[in-house]
């Protein structure tokens, strides 16, 4: 394969090369209601930036496909993981879990609101929800 794409390649800049240097002949083209006239030259130089272009255009649409795919079964793996240690939901923050008594050991006093911890660190924002 690494063969046969190397010789792709020279064939392929040996007629580049022979269309540009011999392509003088005029050629007119016409377009909806208008004639442009130009060499053979130009016209070959056109059509191969356009095939550089679709291709590259198409290997960037590749890469960002396998990304894609490659994000999809990642999250996938990832939930199948999660799922396997048990808990079927996620769980919530800890910042969610601080007031409720489920994560507390049971011998642990709830917190309170009014005023510095016994571990002397100030719980300012925490407080009832609003309605």
């Amino acid at each position: 394969m690494l063969v046969l794409g190397a010789v792709l390649l020279v064939v392929v800049a040996v007629v580049s090369v022979v269309a540009l240097v011999t392509g003088n002949d005029a050629a007119v083209l016409n377009l909806v209601g208008a004639s442009l006239h130009t060499s053979l030259r130009w016209v070959f130089a056109a059509g191969a930036l356009s095939m550089l272009i679709l291709l590259a255009s198409l290997a960037l649409l590749s890469m960002g496909l396998r990304r894609e795919r490659g994000r999809r079964q990642e999250v996938k793996r990832l939930k199948a993981a999660a799922g396997a240690k048990g808990s079927s939901r996620p769980s919530p923050p800890e910042s969610a879990d601080r007031g409720s008594t489920a994560t507390r050991p049971a011998s642990e006093p709830p917190p309170s609101s009014d005023g510095p911890r016994a571990d002397g660190v100030e719980d300012h924002f925490r407080s009832t929800p609003r309605e």
